[in-house]
């Protein structure tokens, strides 16, 4: 990680529920560390957790994952 410190990074979050804070945490900490580095997670609306710490550098997008990517596919 040390090697990307002043690089532009997005973390992209598949499904992880709000409860899983072992994997979250760590990377949303990493995420406020870093000014350049964006977080992007894609889960159910009642599952979409963005701290306020990092809410100007995060993107929640609500939905399942598989209709997610219908969509995205769709449209590409």
């Amino acid at each position: 990680m040390q090697r990307y410190t002043d690089t532009h990074l997005v973390i992209l979050e598949l499904g992880v529920g709000a409860r899983n804070q072992l994997l979250k945490a760590p990377l949303m900490q990493l995420v406020a560390q870093h000014p350049t580095y964006r977080y992007i997670t894609l889960n159910l609306p009642s599952e979409i957790n963005i701290p306020a710490a990092i809410a100007a550098q995060t993107i929640g997008l609500a939905g399942t994952i598989q209709h997610s990517f219908k969509e995205m596919l769709k449209n590409a």
